[in-house]
């Protein structure tokens, strides 16, 4: 039973070693966008799952500030218009770059209502998607785009 079983482990981790070596470069650079974003997220002392509200008291802000402006750099959105629909470059669409990774790869859906409550909560921040209605179109314009690049490098 026991050799049943890690044949069967072994021959799923080999299909997914060689489907990760199959996928184009353009894929894993674009990919790359999202496991960085979600890198900068975990520095943000958010752990996935850990139920610990976001806030100006209790984040990392170093980190904060480090990942906040590298959602800003041009090579992620020249990667994300380049291989998906997504189009633009706006308040809106920055937003969710970085954040949509952390929820991909952790599955913490509530951080995105905490997160936002986190930048309310910032004094002096004046930042048009905060604006009510536009956040939740920002995180559908990621979600759409993440979607498409996911369909694009799995054919």
């Amino acid at each position: 039973m026991s050799l049943i079983k890690s044949t069967l482990i072994f021959g799923v981790l080999l299909v997914v070693s060689f489907g990760t070596l199959a996928m184009s470069d353009e894929c894993k650079q674009a990919y790359g966008i999202f496991d960085d974003a979600a890198y900068f997220s975990g520095k943000m002392n958010v752990k996935p799952g850990d139920g610990k509200e976001v806030t100006k008291t209790n984040v990392n802000v170093e980190a904060f500030n480090e990942w906040y402006y590298r959602s800003y750099d041009d090579e992620w959105m020249a990667v994300l218009e380049k291989y998906t629909k997504f189009k633009g470059v706006d308040d809106d669409s920055v937003i969710g770059i970085s954040l949509l990774a952390f929820i991909e790869t952790s599955g913490l859906v509530e951080f995105y209502k905490s997160y936002i409550d986190f930048l309310t909560d910032f004094p002096k921040r004046t930042d048009t998607y905060l604006v009510s209605g536009r956040v939740e179109a920002a995180k559908k314009k990621i979600d759409d785009a993440y979607k498409e690049l996911v369909g694009h490098c799995n054919k």
